[in-house]
C-alpha cells in the first residue's frame, strides 16, 4: 500500500544517518545513534522497513559490534532488538555474537577481581576486547544471549558457541551484582521456554534443569520459574 511505501521510505531516510553515526569515534556520537536505531526497531513502523534497509542495518549494526569496538551496553541492547525483530537478517553473525556476548558476560566487573567473570578487571585485555565491564554491559549480555537462543534458528548457530553461551549464564546464576543474576535468571527462562522440538538436536541448559521438564504447558512452565527464582534468591 501507499502507507506501508511511505512508512518505508521514512524509516530508509531516517536510518541513513544514524547508521552513519554509529560508526563515529566519538562514543556520544556513537552511543546515541544506536539508541535511535533501537527505538526504530522497536517501533510499530519497523514492520515497514524494506529488505533493502534492514540488510544494512544488521550488516552495519553487526560490523560495529564484532569489529570496530562498538561494545557499550546501548550498543549491545540494538544488537538485542536487531535479534529480536530480524533474526533472518543476522543468522549469518549469529554465532560470532553469541560467542562475543558470552566473553562479555564473563568480564570482571570493572574494578572488582571478584564474580564469576575470567578476572579480566585489572587493566589486562579480555576475550571480549573490553579491559573491564559494568554491571550495565553484563545484564544487556545475558540480554542478548537469551534473546539470539530463543530467536535464531539453532541449526544455524554453532554447536560449541551454543554450549559456550548456556554454559557462561549458568556460571553467572549465582553472581555477586543482582541485576546481573535477575537478568541471566531470566535469560534461562526465556530459553527454556522456547519450543526446541522433539527432533532438535541442539543441548539446553546442560545445568540446573533438565531437558525432560521443557514442557509447553503452562502450568509447568511457570513452576520451573519459581525454582529459577528460589535459585537465584538462595545465591
Amino acid at each position: 500500500s501507499s502507507s506501508s511505501c511511505s512508512s518505508s521510505n521514512v524509516l530508509h531516510a531516517l536510518c541513513q544517518p544514524l547508521l552513519g553515526s554509529l560508526t563515529s569515534n566519538i562514543e556520544h556520537v556513537s552511543v546515541g545513534s544506536a539508541i535511535c536505531l533501537q527505538s526504530l526497531i522497536e517501533a510499530e513502523n519497523w514492520k515497514h522497513a524494506g529488505a533493502g534497509i534492514v540488510a544494512e542495518v544488521c550488516h552495519v549494526v553487526s560490523i560495529c559490534f564484532l569489529e570496530k569496538g562498538k561494545k557499550t551496553p546501548a550498543h549491545i541492547r540494538l544488537v538485542a532488538a536487531l535479534s529480536k525483530f530480524n533474526a533472518n537478517g543476522l543468522q549469518g553473525y549469529g554465532s560470532s555474537l553469541l560467542k562475543l556476548a558470552s566473553d562479555i558476560i564473563l568480564t570482571s566487573p570493572s574494578g572488582s577481581g571478584s564474580g564469576s567473570g575470567s578476572g579480566f578487571g585489572l587493566g589486562l585485555s579480555s576475550p571480549s576486547g573490553l579491559s573491564s565491564v559494568s554491571w550495565h554491559h553484563r545484564v544487556a549480555a545475558a540480554h542478548l544471549i537469551g534473546t539470539i537462543l530463543c530467536c535464531f534458528d539453532p541449526h544455524g548457530l554453532n554447536s560449541e558457541v551454543l554450549l559456550i553461551a548456556t554454559n557462561a549464564l549458568e556460571s553467572c546464576r549465582c553472581d555477586k551484582a543482582p541485576m546481573v543474576r535477575q537478568a541471566v535468571t531470566k535469560a534461562i527462562s526465556l530459553y527454556k521456554d522456547k519450543d526446541l522440538g522433539c527432533n532438535s538436536k541442539v543441548s539446553p541448559i546442560s545445568h540446573g534443569i533438565a531437558e525432560s521438564e521443557v514442557s509447553p504447558d503452562p502450568r509447568k512452565r511457570g513452576a520451573r520459574r519459581k525454582r529459577l527464582w528460589k535459585v537465584e534468591e538462595s545465591c
